[in-house]
């Protein structure tokens, strides 16, 4: 437990500053002590775990407050502008983005049967007697190397959009922008700026870092996955008595990993769902603007955000979906081996375990869904690629 947890704590700490993670209330297990120092201890620490729930809390009713707020910016406003109404709902559905994010990793970390669950499972398929026999190494350097990375990539882009962000609110480098972000209420308003800039480094926080862990959550399955696989190639190679138990081991194990996958999309799946419908609204929204120019076309500061967003949007779920699509990818991945797993001398034991895997592998399939409804997979990217490039072009027929 210590390491699983001393792994996800950079991740966490990125998280908790925009307070979108938190420890849950109700521990599991809650030991007696009797040293009074470590009881004073536990006091304080707890006392930082609900004041850091608290704020998360605090977080989720910014953020939906925020969305309430924005709406009669459609109609009304103290320095209202007539004919942005698109780019008013392309902000709209960034704020409402955000509002579900937060809600949704609020309680993904307060449920014990979401990131709770998803770390025992993880603790058990890297230290069970099934691993050990399998020798199957759970390599956390690896993962302390990619967790690092994508923290890594998330500040750097956070650190550009904040700044970007609050250049646009508090300067005249485009006159559309600090109006959009402080209506219904007076852009000129120093107060009204600031908290504006504030709920921006906030929103920027909340849409960057779950794409961080959600990708390193997925790695870490990946890794397991490709440690399986490692052991099955070897299987088939080999000939030896033990097969039996290494096709027993090797079946268990491929269904421990598949239930943390499930964990992770009965937890992360009103996620996924937030990030594709909005994020396609968002490009299709920003490329409807950017086509149809609201504004000038000689503002240059304007192209270039709108170009920022757009390359946004479709970057998150670009990367997510490709994540996605490989841990479903290499959940299915010991079917590839099976197939040469010569069977002149295998017995009807070695037969079962064998079908019982394989009809596991054909079977409904492993991975991650949005809503339950559609799993994502590598087609499921061309499908996305398509609806937009169709969209473009209908748009860029009816201007031309």
């Amino acid at each position: 437990m210590a390491r699983a947890e001393r792994l996800m704590q950079p991740l966490r700490l990125s998280l908790g500053i925009f307070g979108i993670c938190h420890r849950r209330q109700k521990s599991e297990v809650n030991p007696a002590i009797d040293d009074p120092a470590k009881k004073t201890s536990i006091i304080v620490k707890h006392s930082t775990e609900n004041f850091l729930r608290f704020y998360c809390a605090f977080v989720c009713t910014l953020l939906s407050l925020n969305v309430l707020r924005y709406l009669p910016s459609f109609w009304v406003g103290i320095d209202f502008i007539p004919n942005l109404t698109s780019l008013r709902i392309i902000t709209l559905l960034f704020y409402l983005q955000n509002a579900i994010v937060s809600i949704v990793l609020f309680i993904f970390y307060d449920n014990r049967n979401h990131f709770e669950s998803y770390v025992k499972q993880y603790i058990d398929a890297v230290e069970d007697q099934i691993s050990k026999s399998l020798m199957l190494n759970p390599k956390s350097n690896r993962i302390r190397k990619c967790g690092a990375r994508n923290l890594a990539i998330g500040w750097t882009y956070f650190t550009i959009n904040a700044s970007l962000t609050i250049f646009a609110i508090n300067t005249n480098f485009s006159p559309v922008i600090p109006v959009l972000a402080c209506n219904p209420f007076p852009n000129t308003s120093l107060s009204v700026r600031v908290l504006a800039s504030f709920v921006q480094i906030i929103s920027s926080g909340v849409s960057i870092f779950p794409v961080v862990m959600f990708c390193t959550l997925v790695s870490a399955i990946e890794f397991l996955y490709d440690d399986l696989y490692d052991v099955m190639k070897q299987t088939t190679i080999e000939q030896n008595s033990c097969r039996l138990d290494i096709f027993k081991n090797i079946r268990k194990k491929h269904l421990q990993l598949c239930k943390m996958v499930e964990t992770v999309d009965q937890s992360l799946q009103f996620y996924l769902a937030a990030v594709f419908v909005i994020n396609l609204g968002i490009a299709c929204f920003t490329t409807y603007e950017m086509i149809n120019k609201s504004v000038p076309s000689t503002d240059l500061a304007h192209i270039s955000i709108l170009s920022f967003w757009l390359a946004f949007a479709i970057l998150t779920t670009l990367i997510i979906t490709k994540k996605a699509a490989t841990l479903h990818e290499k959940a299915h991945g010991l079917s590839k081996e099976i197939f040469n797993i010569d069977v002149n001398d295998t017995n009807i034991d070695d037969m079962i375990e064998l079908n019982l895997l394989m009809t596991k592998l054909h079977g409904p399939s492993i991975g991650l869904s949005v809503l339950g409804i559609i799993t994502i997979t590598k087609e499921m990217i061309l499908t996305l690629a398509g609806l937009f490039v169709t969209y473009f072009f209908l748009l860029l027929q009816f201007r031309i």
